[in-house]
């Protein structure tokens, strides 16, 4: 039954046959395609119309051979031409269907974001243009494209985030630093306020009862102001603050008692011009013991090179009219003698102060001689690790309190 239908369709079926075969030929020999797009020696629309006119003419020159007569279908060349081209377009487009589809299938599931081009219709055009190698070489090159950006995407996100990170610790830093300078500079307003209030009372009503105790207050508050600047974290001991108030006495109008009781002195005396005369009275805190100090200052008008005699400490701030840090080891002028360095460095050993600084009140007397020294020690030596700009901070800090202190001093003469 089979057999009687295939020889009597045979004139019809033989084309159709022909043309799909040529048809599936066609797409896998010319649909292969080149990697490198438009090279028209391997172009698929070539090597379609190629292959097309080849399978076209061996059918129509086969259509000759054909056998006719009884149990054969008659049929003319045109019709069995035609017959060959319905199956060769058949043919190319089923198989095209199936690996267009697959590549359209393929794409979808790879393209399974934005950012992962090309779009499943740009590889099958690609596929119908130039062939299966260009459609999958361009699929591969957009995807290592795509797995670029999405790295490069990555690694702004990241840059970004680490950004956004750093910013936020900025700012915390700066609301820290914020709430603290608001919450300080209240206090210290607050501090500074009362102690020119208290300076005011007494330069309008002088009491000399009341001297001490506004000195003593005034102290009290440097102490307080100078404490986060000698803090240091790495040092066990509890953070402890005091000052004391030298007051300027020229040399030469001392009496005998008090030129005799300067501290390290050496040489001829013709060359020292003040000493400065630390009371127990003008102490406060415990890092020092309550007892008279004298030192002596050089005469800058008669020692040229007074730098290089000058002791360290009060005396070099009372001459260079700056704060100077004495800690450590202290610096010494080559004109000073070894004995008095040894003298100086075991009276600071057997202190219990580690570092201390000296700071020029900036009010002289009446007859234009400076008052003094404010001297601030605490038993933590963070002040030495200070640059200086902080010890500049610092002394900027204190000065206001320091001229108050000028201010009672002087009205008390």
């Amino acid at each position: 039954m089979v057999m009687e239908y295939l020889l009597t369709h045979l004139n019809t079926l033989a084309p159709l046959a022909l043309g799909v075969l040529f048809g599936s030929l066609l797409f896998f020999s010319g649909w292969k395609g080149s990697a490198e797009g438009e090279d028209h020696h391997s172009d698929n629309r070539i090597l379609a119309a190629k292959y097309g006119l080849t399978g076209l003419v061996a059918t129509l020159a086969a259509g000759f051979f054909y056998p006719e007569g009884e149990g054969v279908a008659p049929i003319s060349q045109f019709t069995f031409g035609g017959l060959y081209v319905i199956g060769f377009v058949v043919g190319w487009v089923v198989f095209f269907a199936i690996v267009g589809g697959g590549l359209f299938l393929s794409s979808v599931v790879k393209n399974d974001s934005l950012n992962s081009p090309p779009p499943a219709v740009d590889t099958v055009i690609d596929f119908f243009m130039y062939g299966y190698a260009y459609a999958k070489a361009e699929r591969k090159k957009a995807e290592d494209e795509s797995g670029q950006h999405q790295t490069q995407l990555e690694g702004e996100r990241k840059k970004v985030e680490d950004m956004a990170a750093q910013h936020q610790k900025e700012l915390e830093n700066m609301l820290e630093a914020f709430e603290y300078f608001r919450d300080t500079s209240l206090n210290r307003s607050s501090a500074l306020t009362t102690s020119i209030g208290l300076a005011a009372d007494y330069l309008r009503n002088p009491n000399p009862d009341n001297q001490h105790m506004q000195i003593q207050f005034i102290l009290a508050k440097i102490c307080a102001e100078a404490e986060p600047y000698f803090q240091d974290d790495e040092e066990d001991a509890r953070l402890q603050v005091g000052a004391d108030l030298m007051l300027s006495v020229p040399y030469f109008d001392a009496d005998k008692k008090l030129r005799d009781a300067a501290l390290f002195t050496f040489g001829s005396t013709e060359r020292y011009g003040y000493l400065l005369h630390l009371k127990p009275e003008a102490i406060v805190g415990d890092l020092i013991p309550k007892n008279e100090v004298v030192l002596p200052v050089e005469n800058p008008d008669v020692t040229q090179d007074w730098r290089e005699w000058a002791l360290p400490g009060a005396p070099r701030a009372f001459l260079e009219q700056s704060a100077v840090v004495v800690g450590g080891e202290p610096e010494f002028g080559s004109q000073i003698p070894t004995k008095i360095h040894q003298g100086i460095e075991q009276y600071i050993e057997q202190q219990r102060f580690n570092c201390f600084i000296s700071i020029n009140i900036p009010i002289a007397k009446a007859d234009n001689r400076p008052i003094g020294i404010v001297n601030v020690h605490s038993n933590h030596a963070g002040l030495l690790a200070l640059d200086e700009s902080g010890l500049n901070e610092l002394g900027l800090l204190l000065t206001p309190y320091c001229a108050i202190l000028g201010l009672i001093l002087r009205r008390s003469e």
